[in-house]
């Protein structure tokens, strides 16, 4: 079971407490109607000592229950009498469990298979559950679910199960409620997690499935042979649509599951497997079977003999081409989720035998075979969504009507898909077959989201958009190239969102999309989006009754690729909060009347008539691009500025027009956060008026933190009444190519992070202050980044700010010293240099930079020695030294370095004198390269760095025939999970004696050695997760799979690519 972990609790006085409980108890916060409840209560709030989780799983308990002596029997309950510190569990807890009936405490203890802070969906745990057979039977399947659904609302309004903060579609256990749960579950459920041992009585296994899984991870389940649940599950945010594949050893396919024949709930998801064998035959037993995010291509004949069944889960299996071709025999199926399965061709024959399927994500219409639709016909149990593809294939209209979905009234989301095909060939493809194909695809009443795509006919059907069809909720029509006119849509109250994509025909929308005699068009409309409709012309709204309120919800309007669209936009859209126009050429947007507008996004439009937002507006991003006429309203200089978090300009020449005053309207009507400027070829200072008025300069608001100036090629200067702006904390200026210096005095004064990159003409940066740490202009700085100024010979005249935390200096080719010297009390944290070659020594005082933490220099070709102090000891975690050919010296006493993890040194040639004293043994990551360097570790002995877990060794003993050398009799470091040999051209073998002890290497990579004649034994690589070979060709031959000697040593490992190619060695 494990131990369970202290937790540090939120706590509550019993004040606070009491109308948490009431809530939940009674759904008021007070006990006004029931006061004859307010006492017990008290003093049962009393008991949960401040937890406000206490009184939440206790007022759950007692929800709408009323009787006083039910009350009072919870307050006296013996539980309470139970010592925490015993069970480790709070007793208001375990008094809410003990309450609990039956049926629930099955399905809340079967929780305890997820880890802490996993979130889950509902119909995740739901169907696990139905698995288990913790549903109770009811008469008909159907109504199977929906209890499902109940129990899981009762664990929630009990609050043993809780909304996740983070995603309120998934839910999440809280820590000590999932502890309740693994005590009362005890044993039965199992999570691998350290080195616990598994019970032979478990009968619920899980564990967090990692990037490579090997047999190792599952020692001990063999012997839980009543194993009833095998589920991977993945942290990764819990982001199911961005599963990144894990590798599985084929043992575990192989050996380990056929032989756990109680399996009732199966899962493999996530796995990069490719094709499955018959293993699945012997699992007699299982009602959920999971392939989601595998590689598979079809799945094996035998799961056809599985005939108890009824969860089948392959979504996103984008592989997938067919399924078992006598899928009719699982009759028990009720749920086939095939959600992504973009490859698949067809549906198997006798479909419609399926009678009990409740869910059908996909359903396929192959070439040919139009007149399959038919098999939905029975299939009356359909609930959920359908998606339903190759309509085109239909070839007899009457077809379609045979489906009946009319009939499937719990159907509530359909997507009618007819095939994609290019102009030239929706000649083949006749409209009056696909509008009467249509036509009889109409749906049940309760539908609440349709989708229509790739249908080629002019009009749509009658039905869509028919007022009968009130509960629409969502409409999108995507890429039918040849429809002519919107549907009337209008009037239907409760649609929210609508997505009008790749309409190449319409030209106009106008009444037959709102609707004739509409009082309020739209009425619940939230989300509007037109996308990609070339010929678009006219947008006629006025044109409907001009006092019709029209879009009162609309919260967000997107309109793109509409080159053709003349006018503007609704002028009063009191709901809406996100605006965005790209690429409609044509059209002039008019900024006004937007309340609630917090996001707006204009690129590519013809122009631009900014009015100002309203008052009490507060804006996250305002974003204008690519407008070549920007007008400001003079009215916006009478209005109180509105608080804009950022607001980015790119490429609007016009708003920045000194004549206009455009840029003053514009930025005198918001207080900025953040300012970005792009493309802005007139540009030639930045900073507050000066005296001297220049045409080409800008006043930046007084008030903005962020400050970052991009493809500005006539920018030659920052104004120094930049300094006072005491506000702003971070700039950044890219590829400004006249900006030829910057000094302390043109900086704002509490400036945090500075960024220059690619300003070739940029010669000086003095950032010191004339060395007066106390004066009034000292720096503040915390970061400084500089990058690809081709033409800086230096940054500082003597010493660095001391408040710098990091530096950063990339492709500086003229570059000579970063600093004569960094003073005592510098914060510096890290120092990265790299391809500056001009550099030959760094600053003086390294060595008494006692917050230093990283020191990376790489291809400074001309740096020849560390300062002669040396560098800290004290606080250095990560020096790496790559590409400096001409240094010929490391840093004095590395032996002293006693935090060091990372230590890398590669292409440095010069490198003599080393290893006198030895390396810090406490290093955690080795990465050496060259003979000068690699020879004198090997024989100083690996053996020494007893925390060592990467190891990278590189162009090392030219002449060793073994590694390690057996002569030498050195072993490496049992600690080390990444081992990397490269270049060594005289290996022929991989040495037992050096090897013996590394049970806990995972990955080994082995290039460039084509001497190298074997391997070792699969004992002596039992723990591999990852193994790769690259340039070997004897061994190339050797491990052949099937075919060479070695091929049984490296079978078992999930991940095997020899050779640039992947060897797929577990196909189960």
């Amino acid at each position: 079971m494990g131990a369970f972990h202290a937790h540090s609790l939120e706590v509550l006085s019993d004040d606070a407490c009491l109308p948490i409980f009431a809530q939940h108890a009674l759904g008021a916060r007070d006990f006004g109607g029931h006061p004859n409840l307010k006492e017990v209560a008290k003093k049962i709030v009393r008991k949960c000592n401040g937890l406000p989780l206490a009184a939440k799983t206790l007022g759950g308990l007692l929800r709408t229950n009323v009787d006083l002596d039910a009350w009072e029997d919870v307050l006296k309950s013996e539980i309470w009498k139970l010592s925490e510190h015993q069970s480790g569990i709070i007793p208001a807890l375990q008094l809410s469990y003990h309450h609990l009936p039956l049926h629930l405490k099955r399905c809340f203890a079967y929780c305890a298979i997820f880890p802490k802070d996993y979130e889950f969906e509902k119909e995740e745990i739901i169907l696990l559950w139905r698995a288990q057979g913790f549903l109770q039977e009811a008469p008909e399947k159907q109504i199977t679910d929906d209890l499902g659904h109940k129990y899981f609302r009762d664990l929630v309004s009990r609050s043993l199960l809780q909304i996740s903060i983070k995603d309120n579609s998934r839910f999440v256990m809280h820590d000590l409620i999932n502890d309740l749960a693994q005590s009362v579950a005890g044993e039965i459920c199992f999570k691998i997690e350290g080195n616990q041992q598994i019970s032979k009585h478990a009968r619920h296994l899980s564990y967090i499935a990692n990037e490579y899984d090997g047999i190792k991870k599952f020692e001990g389940i063999y012997e839980a042979q009543h194993l009833r649940t095998f589920l991977p599950l993945r942290l990764c945010d819990n982001c199911q649509s961005h599963i990144t594949y894990s590798f599985l050893t084929n043992d575990v396919l192989m050996y380990l599951l056929p032989n756990l024949r109680c399996l009732r709930a199966l899962s493999l998801e996530g796995y990069h497997i490719t094709r499955l064998s018959d293993f699945l035959k012997d699992l007699k037993h299982l009602r959920y079977l999971n392939f989601s995010h595998t590689s598979i291509k079809s799945l094996p004949e035998s799961v056809s003999t599985l005939y108890n069944l009824e969860t089948l889960l392959l979504k996103e299996c984008k592989y997938l081409e067919k399924l078992p071709s006598e899928m009719e025999k699982l009759v028990n199926l009720c749920h086939l989720d095939m959600t992504g399965a973009d490859r698949l061709e067809g549906m198997p024959s006798n479909f419609s035998m399926l009678t009990n399927l409740q869910t059908l994500s996909v359903f396929v219409l192959g070439k040919g075979k139009g007149y399959q639709i038919e098999e939905l016909k029975d299939l009356s149990n359909l609930k959920g969504e359908l998606c339903i593809l190759g309509l085109q294939n239909i070839v007899e209209p009457r077809d379609a009507w045979m489906a009946k979905l009319c009939d499937k009234s719990r159907l509530e989301k359909l997507e009618f898909q007819f095939e994609w095909s290019s102009a030239r060939k929706f000649e083949n493809r006749i409209k009056e077959v696909e509008k009467k194909v249509l036509d009889g695809l109409q749906p049940s009443k309760n539908l609440k989201e349709l989708t229509i795509k790739y249908y080629c006919g002019a009009m749509l059907a009658n039905w869509v958009g028919d007022s009968s069809f009130n509960g629409l909720q969502s409409l999108c029509i995507d890429d039918c190239p040849n429809l002519l006119t919107l549907p009337s849509i209008g009037k239907l109250p409760l649609l929210k969102m609508v997505c009008i994509r790749r309409l190449e025909s319409v030209t106009s929308v106008g009444d037959e999309f709102f609707g004739e005699n509409t009082k309020i068009a739209f009425p619940s409309l939230e989300i509007l989006e037109f996308f990609n409709m070339p010929e678009w012309e006219n947008w006629n709204f006025f044109e409907v009754d001009k006092e019709a309120r029209k879009f009162p919800k609309l919260r967000e309007l997107l309109i793109q690729s509409c080159p053709s669209l003349l006018g503007s936009i609704p002028e009063y859209l009191p709901s809406l909060e996100k605006l965005t126009i790209r690429d409609c050429k044509k059209m002039i947007i008019s900024i006004q009347g937007f309340p609630m507008l917090s996001e707006i996004e204009i690129h590519r439009c013809h122009e631009v008539v900014y009015k100002g937002f309203a008052n009490d507006s507060s804006l996250e991003r305002v974003s204008f691009s690519c407008i070549p006429k920007f007008t400001c309203a003079v009215e916006c200089m009478r209005l109180r500025p509105i608080k804009v978090q950022s607001l980015e300009i790119d490429d609007c020449e016009e708003l920045f027009s000194f004549r206009e005053n455009n840029w003053r309207c514009l930025t005198q009507s918001m207080s900025l956060g953040i300012l970005r400027i792009s493309t802005c070829p007139q540009l030639a200072s930045i900073g507050a008026e000066e005296e001297r008025q220049e045409s080409m300069q800008l006043k930046i608001p007084y008030n903005i933190e962020k400050l970052m100036i991009r493809n500005c090629e006539r920018l030659e200067k920052l104004s120094t009444t930049l300094h006072c702006l005491t506000s702003v904390r971070v700039i950044k200026l890219n590829n400004c190519p006249k900006l030829i210096s910057l000094t302390r005095s043109n900086l704002p004064l509490n400036l945090k992070v500075l960024s220059i990159r690619s300003c070739k003409k940029l010669q000086c940066l003095l950032l010191d202050g004339g060395g007066n740490v106390n004066s009034s202009n000292a720096c503040a700085l915390r970061r400084l980044v500089i990058s690809d100024c081709e033409s800086l010979k230096r940054i500082n005249r003597s010493e660095l700010p001391s408040t710098l935390k990091q530096l950063t200096i990339s492709w500086c080719q003229k570059l000579e010293l970063v600093a004569q010297e960094i003073q005592d009390n510098s914060s510096l944290e890290l120092l990265h240099i790299s391809s500056c070659d001009n550099i030959k020594e760094l600053p003086q005082g390294l060595s008494k930079l006692k917050h230093l933490q990283s020191i990376c220099i790489s291809s400074c070709s001309n740096l020849i020695s560390f300062p002669e102090s040396g560098l800290p000891t004290t606080n250095l975690k990560v020096l790496r030294l790559r590409s400096c050919e001409l240094l010929q010296t490391l840093p004095k006493n590395m032996y002293c370095f006693n935090s060091l993890e990372e230590l890398t040194i590669t292409k440095c040639p010069n490198v003599t004198s080393f290893l006198v004293e030895g390396l810090p043994t406490n290093l955690l990551s080795l990465n050496v390269e060259g003979p000068n360097i690699c020879k004198p570790i090997i024989e100083w002995g690996l053996h020494r760095l007893t925390s060592l877990k990467y190891l990278w060794i590189e162009n090392g003993c030219r002449d060793a025939e073994s590694f390690p050398q057996d002569e030498l009799g050195i072993t490496l470091p049992p600690t080390l999970t990444r081992l990397c040999i490269y270049g060594f051209p005289k290996l022929e073998s991989l040495s037992s004696n050096g090897f013996r002890n590394l049970t806990s290497l995972e990955w080994l990579f082995i290039y460039d050695c084509p001497n190298l004649k074997s391997l070792l034994g699969k004992n002596m690589l039992s723990s591999l997760l990852l193994l790769q070979i690259h340039k070997c060709p004897v061994l190339k031959e050797r491990c052949k799979k099937e075919e060479g000697p070695d091929w049984s040593n490296i079978a078992h490992i999930p991940f095997v690519y020899i050779s640039n190619k992947r060897c797929e060695s577990w196909e189960a």
